[in-house]
């Protein structure tokens, strides 16, 4: 996540760095313990997931009524 209007190229040098943080062996086994599978997308495949999880979590919370009190 980077705020709104991040220029391209750095959204693309985090993304390409982090993808390479997360195949570390030593990052990988910190995380797999505490039940982390590390993966990597594109910024347009997170996008696209967070999308379709909000739709999808939001739709239920409408249809059981759940409200924030």
């Amino acid at each position: 996540m980077v705020p709104a209007g991040t220029p391209r190229d750095i959204i693309n040098r985090l993304n390409a760095e982090f993808g390479r943080i997360l195949k570390l062996p030593e990052v990988r086994d910190r995380l797999l313990p505490i039940g982390i599978e590390p993966t990597h997308s594109t910024p347009e495949e997170l996008g696209a997931h967070i999308r379709a999880e909000s739709e999808k979590w939001g739709k239920i919370i409408r249809d059981i009524g759940l409200k924030i009190q």
